[in-house]
């Protein structure tokens, strides 16, 4: 078996006339069992970067500082339980969904003026969605801009999750900022500027989360109980819409056209 990277295997290679040899190889083996750190840069350069130290290259292994991946969606596939994500300073062009395809995901940004995922097309014809957790739990998404996706952050039956601290925003047509549906329950949404797009922030079939401490166009809660909607700013949009939502509690909320 291989157990890292260099490791080295044996091999006889015979051809057809039944002549052989022997030599060694080395096998470029990554093992990505984890929980491992992955590491995410532009191809700009470094000086006002925070965790990498050379630029970003989806050639690279991404798991350290010294060889960035480029794009976040080179490591859809790869993620183990327990992983974090550091997203360094820059614009990261990404060319589709970044499904979330592990539990307990950790994926941090510098700050959501700096580092920005941008989608590239919230057109009603490509639907396109941003960050993607399906039958999901404890993930975290933190300190990004997400931009121009039709559904920037959308939780499908992903519970214990939080989003924190970014800035969503949307370029034509796009619909909700934050969605969630089919029981995404007990997630924390708290500190994020959701704005630029339609359907602000809507919860379908979803209970038990917190809303708090955000700005939004609109929340929509439709057949929602018991979330807790605090001390947020709800301007320029639709308000706060309830359909088939009991028990829920709002306080404290901010709305204004």
């Amino acid at each position: 078996s291989l157990a890292g990277i260099g490791d080295s295997i044996s091999v006889r290679i015979t051809n057809y006339l039944g002549y052989s040899n022997q030599d060694t190889i080395t096998i470029n083996y990554l093992d990505i069992s984890g929980p491992n750190i992955w590491y995410i840069n532009d191809t700009y350069p470094v000086a006002g970067d925070s965790w990498c130290t050379v630029i970003g290259s989806d050639l690279n292994n991404g798991l350290s500082r010294l060889k960035p991946k480029r794009t976040l969606n080179s490591i859809d596939n790869l993620l183990s339980t327990g992983d974090t994500v550091f997203i360094d300073t820059g614009i990261y062009w990404e060319p589709d969904t970044f499904s979330v395809s592990a539990d307990s995901i950790t994926i941090i940004g510098v700050d959501s003026a700096v580092t920005i995922l941008d989608y590239l097309d919230s057109s009603s014809s490509g639907k396109r969605i941003g960050f993607w957790m399906q039958n999901r739990n404890n993930v975290s998404i933190q300190n990004l801009q997400v931009k121009n996706a039709y559904y920037n952050i959308w939780l499908y039956n992903t519970d214990s999750s939080e989003i924190k601290n970014l800035t969503i925003q949307f370029g034509g047509s796009g619909y909700s900022g934050i969605y969630l549906t089919n029981g995404s329950d007990s997630n924390l949404i708290f500190g994020n500027q959701i704005f630029k797009n339609n359907g602000g922030v809507y919860f379908s079939n979803s209970s038990y989360n917190w809303f708090i401490y955000n700005t939004s166009t609109s929340i929509t809660l439709n057949t929602s109980y018991n979330n807790k909607v605090f001390n947020n700013n709800i301007s320029f949009g639709n308000g706060i819409a309830l359909s088939d939502a009991n028990y829920n509690i709002l306080s404290n909320n901010y709305c204004a056209s």
